[in-house]
């Protein structure tokens, strides 16, 4: 007995199935793509928070110079673990989507800010390689005066200041170039005080040798200017985190 129910064709069946399994793999994409876009701005814009509370916990105005390193070490590790796949990642499969017009202001936003962050890393980087090499240098400086205190070996102190003014890792880095240079310039100076004093010691000339002591002790009054110098370049460098930390 016939009905008036026809069969569905099965190529009118796999049609359906197909339109299905390609609408579901659609949704499943356009929720993973918003989730990709949702997760890359979020993560960037979380380490940028992170890392301005960092600084504010690990750099208090308190922080002894010595420790400034050590601090900025902890901060800008946190942040790179952070941000260990990049700013503003997205996954390979969706990251054709940051040409679309109407994604381009996302990615740009996200870009920015990550922009504004990363410049605050460096401004700490700075900061962080500058305090180093003054401590290196203040070994320097302290172990050349304390090893020719009194020393009526002016040639050998001459040679030890001569070291100290031939460094040229003093001068390698821009931060802290001003102040190796007033180091080299400092010590120069009081190893050719030293060298006047063995020539004038030498040849037993009273005025030549009371002439060098003078220029000795004028040499050696110098050494305030070295941390003149760096009190004025660690402002500066203060001032560049200050004003990255503000754009943050």
């Amino acid at each position: 007995m016939k009905t008036g129910i026809k069969k569905p064709s099965w190529k009118r069946v796999v049609l359906i199935g197909s339109i299905v399994v390609v609408a579901a793999a659609i949704t499943i994409y356009v929720l993973a793509s918003v989730q990709a876009w949702n997760t890359a701005i979020s993560s960037t814009a979380q380490a940028s928070s992170d890392l301005k509370q960092s600084v504010d916990s690990k750099l208090a105005t308190e922080t002894p110079p010595a420790s400034v390193p050590v601090a900025i070490d902890e901060i800008l590790k946190s942040y790179n673990d952070t941000l260990s796949q990049g700013p503003c990642q997205l996954p390979p499969l969706f990251e054709w989507q940051s040409n679309l017009p109407w994604l381009k202001d996302n990615r740009q936003a996200c870009l920015t800010t990550a922009q504004a962050a990363d410049e605050l890393a460096s401004s700490l980087t700075d900061m962080q390689v500058f305090y180093k090499q003054d401590a290196a240098a203040a070994v320097l400086v302290k172990q050349a005066t304390e090893g020719t205190a009194s020393t009526t070996d002016y040639t050998a102190a001459a040679a030890t200041w001569q070291k100290v003014a031939d460094d040229k890792s003093l001068i390698t880095d821009d931060a802290f170039k001003p102040v190796g240079a007033k180091v080299i310039e400092v010590s120069g100076a009081i190893a050719a005080a030293y060298t006047s004093l063995a020539a004038a010691n030498s040849k037993e000339d009273k005025a030549a040798f009371d002439a060098a002591q003078k220029a000795l002790g004028e040499a050696y009054a110098r050494l305030a200017e070295i941390q003149t110098t760096s009190t004025e370049a660690q402002a500066v460098l203060v001032d560049s985190v200050v004003e990255a930390y503000d754009n943050v």
